[in-house]
């Protein structure tokens, strides 16, 4: 019994996993850094003039609107960019611990390959759980704290005010058209509803100046209403100061509406999810699996990396044609993890299928580098 604990801290806790796990660390670390700054850069040559205005105009330091707009942009960067700085820093690493001959002196010392996976396991437990508190928690919180400080592509385009564009909005046997107010409390003005979709003709016509939610779900209040009967044809609308109507709205949705699902919060994609009117259901479905199994994503390309570092060796000699060509490899493969999302977004794969297939391809280019070493 003594034996078998003994292995299992080696395994887990013995120097070779915590110096194999520290390097990768830090190679990920650095790379991710290296991306930020990019990233910082092109985004800064747009947004920069802007936020030296709005320091001017509010009678402020450039560094207190600075300093939190980047914070913001950092947490939407790295959870774009960990799975891509995780992959070619481990692979990176793995390089450098070849030509260090770490790895040569723990193969030929009989150490199994046991020991990298505890090393992938413990990028599993930081890197998966970082990846995945980004994506459900700071990202979403991040985005919506950059819209409310105002500046950013962002703040222009998830603005929280009254949409210039009206919107439509159908059901089984309604439509309707309003401008929305995108805010916490949200409002309908310029409305126009048209009843009885599914008859032989229109049963009703309904203008309405506002509108607002009610206590009731899907019972939304119209005020300075006009109304018009079709089957009277010629007469004049009937005046109301105020009605209910039933619309299968509820106010999250206009709240966050056109915003991207990946960038709203998770208990607001969980009501959502439950709405079984919802247009963008599918989306709604993929951005929560997504953050389920977010944390899948870095010691998966991890996993990668480490074996295509290793398959780019002959003996002891790197074959740099053989490392560039690896490294393009495991690029589209990470990108091509977005391209799959997309196809579950677009109903090409079911959802589940598009979130698990690009995990499984990056598994399946591992198992068959593993085995042949190019």
């Amino acid at each position: 019994m003594m034996q078998v604990l003994d292995w299992f801290r080696v395994v887990l806790f013995g120097l070779a996993v915590r110096r194999a796990v520290t390097d990768y660390l830090r190679l990920t670390g650095l790379i991710m850094f290296i991306l930020l700054m990019v990233a910082w850069t092109i985004d800064l040559a747009e947004h920069f003039p802007k936020l030296r205005a709005g320091a001017e105009t509010r009678g402020v330091s450039l560094l207190s609107l600075l300093a939190p707009y980047l914070g913001y942009r950092s947490v939407d960067m790295i959870t774009r960019l960990l799975p891509m700085a995780c992959f070619f820093g481990v692979f990176l690493a793995e390089i450098f611990r070849r030509l260090r001959l770490e790895s040569v002196i723990l193969a030929a010392a009989g150490a199994s390959p046991v020991y990298m996976l505890s090393a992938v396991l413990w990028l599993a437990l930081i890197l998966g759980s970082l990846q995945n508190m980004m994506e459900a928690r700071w990202r979403p919180a991040a985005v919506l704290a950059q819209v409310d400080m105002g500046f950013g592509s962002y703040a222009a385009r998830y603005r929280r005010t009254w949409l210039n564009t009206p919107q439509w909005f159908v059901d089984e046997n309604t439509t309707m058209r309003a401008q929305i107010k995108r805010t916490d409390q949200p409002e309908l003005r310029n409305i126009l509803v048209f009843q009885g979709l599914q008859e032989a003709e229109l049963q009703g016509v309904i203008a309405a100046d506002h509108g607002y939610p009610t206590e009731v779900p899907m019972i939304w209040r119209l005020d300075d209403v006009r109304l018009w009967d079709t089957q009277d044809v010629g007469a004049e609308p009937t005046a109301l100061d105020t009605m209910t109507i039933k619309v299968d709205l509820v106010p999250l949705q206009l709240s966050f509406f056109d915003i991207p699902e990946v960038n709203i919060p998770t208990d607001v994609l969980l009501t959502l999810a439950e709405l079984t009117n919802a247009p963008n259901a599918r989306t709604i479905q993929s951005a929560l699996w997504r953050r389920y199994t977010a944390w899948l994503l870095p010691p998966a390309v991890a996993l990668m990396a480490i074996i295509m570092a290793n398959a780019g060796f002959l003996g002891r000699v790197p074959v740099i044609s053989r490392h560039i060509a690896l490294a393009a490899t495991g690029y589209v493969s990470v990108v091509m993890i977005k391209v799959f999302w997309a196809l579950g977004e677009l109903a090409v794969l079911s959802v589940p299928l598009s979130i698990f297939a690009p995990i499984l391809l990056i598994l399946a280019l591992s198992v068959i580098f593993a085995r042949h070493r190019l």
